[in-house]
């Protein structure tokens, strides 16, 4: 008796674990060139694939960097070197999502500048494919990076009518800063969403073992 119990128990463990991988391996991160090993790009549509940097011109930059990677040979370096009014940052767009589900940009990111004297500013931009049009947009969210590699996330639902997700991490000088000088470096960042399928996996798996558990609980509490 005790042995049949340790099997059931083993299996339900089993199944648990493939439905957690099942799961995991259909939310994937969607990012191409997470970890900036392959250049930053400059030059225009699609963006679909690489990073495309962004800046304000002299003074500033968007470009990838080797001296202080959270893991691999490279990271992304976004500076302003004293500049009023300026910006610089990185971008990319995930297609083929699907509304109502729940996007999550995430990332690592850094500053070798003591004090950083900008603004950092993450968001997402949620588009239409067809149209090349933003639906809408999440506020910014501005974390302060320090000098430690630290994660940031920002998670939002796909509004109707957006089927493509362009995610941005920029630092600005718009504000009252004495100096508008810093520089931010960022590393193995992801887009995680889950595919319907995956949700559908989860919720009949989760069913399915609840199930076990009742019948288990019944036949070896009588």
């Amino acid at each position: 008796m005790q042995r049949m119990k340790n099997v059931r128990i083993y299996a339900l463990a089993a199944v648990a674990m493939a439905l957690l991988h099942g799961t995991q391996a259909m939310a994937s991160n969607r990012l191409a060139n997470a970890g900036f090993e392959d250049p930053i790009t400059s030059d225009g549509p699609p963006f679909v694939g690489s990073w495309e940097g962004f800046s304000a011109g002299a003074g500033s930059q968007a470009i990838n960097s080797s001296a202080m990677p959270l893991s691999g040979a490279q990271h992304a370096d976004l500076s302003i070197f004293n500049v009023d009014n300026s910006f610089a940052g990185v971008f990319q767009d995930v297609p083929n999502l699907v509304p109502g589900t729940t996007g999550t940009f995430s990332g690592w990111h850094k500053t070798t500048t003591s004090p950083l004297d900008l603004g950092v500013e993450i968001r997402i931009e949620w588009r239409n494919a067809g149209s090349d049009t933003e639906i809408s947009r999440t506020p910014n969210f501005t974390p302060v990076p320090t000098d430690l590699y630290t994660l940031f996330s920002l998670s939002a639902d796909v509004p109707a009518g957006a089927d493509l997700a362009r995610v941005v991490y920029a630092i600005q000088t718009f504000g009252p800063e004495p100096t508008n000088n810093g520089t931010v470096f960022l590393d193995d960042m992801s887009f995680v969403i889950p595919e319907p399928t995956a949700l559908s996996l989860l919720a009949f798996g989760g069913l399915g073992l609840a199930g076990m558990c009742r019948w288990r609980s019944r036949r070896f509490n009588r």
